[in-house]
């Protein structure tokens, strides 16, 4: 069962990885670099809408529907209510905050888009939970493909983020609408004020990490790095962004299983540990090899300057891989809060990283704070485990 579930989604994630990944590159390659630096600061202050759309309960609904919880479906209701409250709060905060005047529309649409995609996000999830991963698997590629059709059209009559938006979100948006029997909405019997208390720390969680990840580009737009170089960077970045979604399945299975066996948790930490290690290291080095070539073959010349910037996030792949499937383990051993700590710190000193080397540095000082914080997560994190699983062998 554990088998058929890892090849279905690692499936999964490497088709649609390929999909968005040829997306992306057709829309850096349209728009250009000065333009696709603007896309990307404009997506990256998005990212970080998304998570307070979100508001921390998808992380709480898979929990509950792996386990069966009688309270899942209460869960869901608010989750999906506070998912359209705040987008409209959003959408109303941007319509009256001068500094943005000139892309109100443009936020407008961002906030949209990011609410549809929270929104579907929360549909996969609770397929996921209820173990209809093929249903899921359907419903993720074919959005990618229906994604992908409607970004060769818009690019082949108008080459506008705006209308690229747009056109995203009526794809997401009749998407959610084919699977609507899957988030109802009705009358819930559980206390906001108690579902909220436990939706913060995963979302506190969700926001230190996206702000962690996404700062250092909103970073680079403030201390005046131009576009080009934001779309050089984001340009490398989108190749290892990819590359991290293949961690995924590993994850999922993980956390599946550490929920309902603590024997599972205790016995496999070091297989799953190792077999992260190994299978960011081997990344790693096909990375340092290949990757100028890969960019160079899927960009074009006008993105020459993200080649020698790939070899670069060596220590960054690395990690990443493993900190994913530590992350499970936290979530699993129910030390959140923990968790949170690391997530906080993590990113306070990041930012400050990347006020200071960004400066210094510019693009390679950004890859240079993501991997020393990607190895302070690692060790605390490991730490923390360690000792945990220790206590409870005792």
């Amino acid at each position: 069962m554990i088998k058929e579930i890892l090849i279905n989604q690692w499936a999964t994630s490497i088709l649609t990885s390929i999909i968005s990944f040829i997306t992306s590159v057709l829309i850096a390659r349209e728009l250009g670099p000065e333009q696709f630096g603007k896309y990307a600061l404009i997506i990256a202050v998005g990212t970080i809408l998304s998570i307070i759309i979100e508001g921390g309960f998808k992380n709480i609904i898979l929990n509950n529907e792996i386990t069966q919880n009688t309270e899942r479906e209460n869960y869901l209701i608010i989750a999906i209510r506070h998912i359209f409250i705040s987008s409209i709060i959003i959408i109303v905060i941007i319509s009256f905050i001068s500094i943005i005047t000139n892309n109100t529309i443009t936020y407008i649409l961002c906030t949209i888009y990011f609410g549809a995609i929270t929104l579907l996000q929360l549909i996969s999830t609770i397929l996921k939970g209820r173990g209809l991963h093929n249903k899921d698997s359907k419903i993720q590629i074919y959005t990618k493909l229906y994604i992908l059709i409607v970004t060769l059209l818009v690019l082949s009559a108008y080459k506008d983020i705006d209308y690229l938006l747009l056109s995203f979100s009526a794809v997401l948006l009749y998407v959610i609408y084919l699977n609507k029997k899957y988030i109802k909405i009705s009358n819930s019997t559980t206390k906001i004020s108690r579902a909220y208390k436990n939706a913060i720390p995963f979302f506190c969680i969700e926001i230190c990490i996206t702000i962690y990840i996404r700062s250092g580009i909103i970073i680079m737009g403030i201390t005046g790095i131009d576009d080009i170089s934001i779309g050089n960077y984001t340009a490398s970045f989108k190749i290892i962004e990819g590359l991290i979604m293949l961690s995924f399945p590993i994850g999922f299975i993980v956390r599946n299983k550490i929920l309902t066996s603590q024997k599972f948790m205790v016995d496999n930490f070091i297989k799953y540990l190792k077999l992260s290690l190994i299978f960011g290291i081997l990344i790693a080095i096909a990375n340092i090899f290949i990757g100028d070539e890969i960019i160079a073959l899927l960009y074009g010349d006008q993105y020459h300057s993200s080649s020698h910037l790939i070899k670069y996030f060596f220590l960054f792949i690395l990690l990443i891989f493993s900190n994913s499937i530590l992350n499970q383990y936290l979530i699993g051993l129910n030390i959140i809060n923990k968790s949170l700590s690391i997530y906080f710190y993590s990113t306070i000193i990041n930012i400050v990283l990347n006020l200071t080397l960004i400066n210094s540095y510019g693009v390679l000082g950004l890859i240079i704070a993501s991997s020393l914080t990607e190895m302070l997560i690692f060790i605390s994190m490991l730490t923390l485990i360690l000792k945990r699983l220790k206590k409870i062998n005792e």
